[in-house]
């Protein structure tokens, strides 16, 4: 068999893919880090796993890098480089867990304890050497190198675009671990794995294309459409069709961010019904959980529906479908901006949150219901710029509880903890989703945008002949 740079890149996303099935795998029924489990057979099997997991993951994003090379730019080189130093470091983990404390159990069992609570992002008691700088390494290199080379995946655009987003996103959701119970620790794996798959079968499948798919087709002499014009004709970049993923990319990630809250609350509502307590528990919400009901229910239908109304295409081939569905996410929207306001005026507040926290939810949610009314107003008077405008900032508000567990996990990691800090932190996400829906508002049409925009008016131009349309009338 000739080894060819085309082989070499498919080998490369089976890596991947292998990979992803692994990190996926590993998570299953995970038991508990702690002394007993550590000594056990199953935990030196499954840090077996993740040190070939790690290995695979670096020839598969090495292929993901060289397959896109000129593309991806220098923000590539930097998310692979990093994202590869992450694996690096969490392969030296993976044999320290598989290889050298299963042999101190016995002999240094405080030594395993501190190493293991290290792990889970705890604060060891006394000091674990050159393990606590692999521990550093590996997070910041596993984080920070997926947010950037997922990033630079997608704007590519040559693989998955929806794996490159699942890949940044379920990469720093890990920042919320730190708020969250060792529980989650296993679920929050599994976007990243899904995420490896994805890319891997994209690459596999992006080599696999055949050749003559790209090769100037044999025109006869003198036929019409000569050589050159075919040449010119096959060399021409396919423009996206119906199916681009491209519009998608920012929805799929706006509804994994969503997903963050949702869960909790979801796992809280079925914890109030009596179901199992897969978090901690809250007694605020044991006597009168109806306001908590409405506001998980209603957010969900606000930020998973609501995330359609954001895609143009399906915007502009469903408006029907947009009308009513806008109608009805405003009555969802004011359902969750109603319960949020109510559970702070009359629940009590939560220990480690202090007032300033408090004064914030009513600022932001009123704001949020403010924005929701004055969006429908204004569509109703035909002004779908500002309809626009309102609409896009009270998602962006709604949708700050997802954000907060990031700027929770960065707020503590880099500032420490505390209630003045966690008030801050919460506060700073509603900042950060406002300033990037103003831009998103305000930024300038681009060209494909201006294009598509000449291309209907032509058509309609074409249909109907010249014609002056009225003032304010929407385009």
């Amino acid at each position: 068999m000739t080894v060819t740079p085309d082989r070499l890149l498919r080998a490369a996303g089976v890596c991947a893919a292998a990979a992803g099935v692994l990190f996926v795998a590993v998570q299953i029924k995970h038991p508990t880090l702690d002394l007993t489990t550590m000594a056990t057979t199953e935990m030196a099997v499954r840090s077996t796993a993740k040190a070939i997991m790690t290995v695979l993951a670096l020839a598969g994003i090495a292929g993901m890098y060289l397959r896109q090379v000129r593309q991806i730019g220098v923000l590539g080189l930097a998310g692979w480089l990093l994202f590869s130093l992450g694996y690096l470091a969490m392969f030296g983990v993976e044999v320290v867990a598989g290889v050298v404390l299963p042999s101190l159990v016995d002999t240094a069992p405080g030594y395993v304890e501190d190493v293991l609570a290290a792990a889970v992002g705890g604060t060891p008691t006394g000091d674990i050497g050159a393990v606590q700088v692999l521990l550093t390494i590996s997070g910041i290199g596993y984080v920070g190198g997926g947010l950037v080379f997922g990033i630079a995946l997608s704007r590519a655009g040559v693989l998955a675009r929806w794996a490159a987003a699942l890949l940044a996103v379920g990469t720093v959701s890990t920042l919320a671990l730190s708020a969250l119970p060792e529980s989650f620790n296993r679920p929050f794996a599994v976007p990243v794995g899904i995420a490896l798959i994805g890319l891997g079968v994209s690459l596999w499948r992006d080599q696999r294309q055949p050749a003559a798919a790209t090769a100037p087709p044999e025109v006869p002499a003198g036929a019409a459409g000569s050589p050159m014009t075919s040449q010119t004709t096959m060399e021409r970049p396919a423009r996206p069709g119906p199916g681009a993923p491209r519009e998608w990319s920012v929805p799929v990630a706006l509804v994994l961010l969503s997903a963050i809250p949702l869960v909790a609350g979801t796992l809280r509502v079925v914890q109030l019904a009596g179901g199992p307590e897969l978090i901690p528990a809250d007694g605020r919400f044991a006597g009168s959980p109806l306001p908590l009901v409405l506001h998980i229910a209603g957010a969900a239908t606000y930020a998973l529906v609501g995330t359609l109304q954001l895609v143009p295409r399906f915007r502009r081939r469903h408006r029907t479908w947009h009308r009513r569905a806008g109608r009805a996410l405003t009555v969802a929207g004011l359902v969750v901006t109603g319960s949020a306001l109510w559970m702070t005026l009359v629940y009590a507040q939560k220990p480690g949150t202090g007032d300033l926290l408090y004064v914030l939810r009513l600022v932001f949610g009123s704001a949020m219901a403010a924005c929701l009314v004055l969006g429908f107003t204004a569509i109703r008077r035909r002004d779908i710029p500002a309809h626009r405008a309102w609409m896009i900032r009270a998602y962006a508000i709604g949708l700050a509880a997802g954000t907060q567990a990031f700027t929770e996990g960065v707020g503590g990691a880099v500032f420490g903890t505390g209630e003045l800090r966690g008030d801050l932190a919460k506060g700073a996400a509603w900042v950060i989703n406002l300033a990037v829906a103003e831009w998103v508002i305000r930024r300038p049409a681009g060209p494909r945008s201006r294009r598509r925009a000449r291309d209907t008016g032509a058509r309609a131009g074409r249909r109907t002949g010249p014609s002056v349309a009225p003032a304010g009338a929407p385009t």
